[in-house]
């Protein structure tokens, strides 16, 4: 039986080998990547005095959907709408007092839908 230190470097050996091979797999898709550019950005809620605005930012602008919801993912007030291009969202006030609330929002730009959640906030 070998000891563990002479095993050792096989097992390195293999894992680099596994990270190459899913790196490559990885970088075959990178066509769709051109999507990430329009990817929205949800940000963390504005709260105060028990009300909450979801708020969020659209690089590309298109059809969406824009939510604050509790720590379940209950959605306490959303909207929806569109813009032509890169657009800044606020949507509120929406009465949360007590709730751990987040922002999502999601997007479709020309088919493509795409969505981003925040982290939360105590309102």
């Amino acid at each position: 039986m070998l000891p563990i230190s002479l095993s050792a470097p096989r097992m390195k050996t293999l894992a680099l080998f596994t990270a190459a091979v899913a790196s490559t797999a990885f970088v075959a898709a990178a066509p769709h990547a051109g999507a990430s550019v329009c990817s929205p950005q949800a940000y963390v809620p504005s709260v105060g005095g028990g009300y909450g605005y979801a708020q969020g930012y659209l690089p590309c602008g298109g059809s969406f959907t824009i939510r604050l919801a509790n720590n379940a993912g209950t959605s306490l007030g959303e909207t929806s709408n569109s813009c032509a291009s890169a657009c800044n969202l606020s949507y509120g006030p929406i009465r949360c007092a007590g709730a751990i609330v987040h922002t999502f929002l999601y997007v479709n730009v020309s088919g493509s839908g795409m969505s981003d959640t925040s982290g939360g906030i105590q309102c």
